[in-house]
């Protein structure tokens, strides 16, 4: 299934970093501005399951990978009912999708749930940054104010102390159905009732 993009024009825009540096780019899906701490995250593979996954609540994620968006989106690969990263930084965005599963192309995806994306970066001088700095926050707008994108990026609140579980977390229990992955069928997700049958789980926290 082909699906192309060009219902969905890019736009000049800017990723700012707090420390100042500044990335030229063009966005798709929300114009922004979109804040919060930025990582990257070296999958070749998997970039929805990225998007929706919890751990990345409220950061701007880096993909590594140069080539992002030509397997489309579905409606079964999602981590959690919800996207949860703030935005999503990549080099370049493919203009069509072709995957016999794709349902959406990942523009139009980021668009039906207001989410921001800036393609046409340099995601290689970017990681190398946050190798050498470590995670930094930063503003991606459909700009070409520098100085407003950085005062943005600058006056993103830290990601330490923010209690990400009560936005991240879930409040019901689930079951996740594994079954034979079939070309009409997937995986099902059911919620868990059966108490006897609950799957025993440990969780190690340490504080400072």
């Amino acid at each position: 299934m082909a699906i192309k993009t060009d219902s969905n024009p890019l736009r000049s825009a800017l990723l700012a970093l707090a420390s100042g540096e500044v990335f030229a780019g063009k966005s798709f899906g929300h114009p922004g501005p979109a804040t919060g701490e930025i990582v990257f995250n070296t999958s070749l593979t998997g970039y929805q399951e990225i998007i929706s996954d919890p751990s990345y609540q409220g950061q701007l994620v880096c993909m590594t990978a140069p080539h992002i968006g030509v397997v489309g989106v579905n409606e079964y690969d999602n981590e959690s009912e919800q996207p949860k990263v703030a935005a999503l930084i990549i080099r370049d965005l493919s203009p069509t999708t072709s995957n016999w599963r794709a349902q959406k192309s990942l523009a139009e995806f980021f668009l039906e749930h207001s989410l921001t994306g800036i393609c046409e970066v340099d995601t290689r001088r970017l990681t190398c940054i946050l190798r050498d700095q470590g995670a930094v926050n930063g503003c991606i707008v459909a700009s070409e104010d520098h100085e407003q994108a950085i005062a943005l990026a600058r006056d993103c609140p830290a990601m330490a102390g923010n209690p990400l579980g009560k936005t991240a977390g879930r409040d019901r229990k689930y079951l996740r159905l594994e079954g034979i992955w079939q070309q009409i069928g997937v995986v099902g997700v059911n919620e868990y009732d059966n108490e006897s049958e609950q799957p025993k789980v440990a969780a190690l926290i340490i504080r400072d």
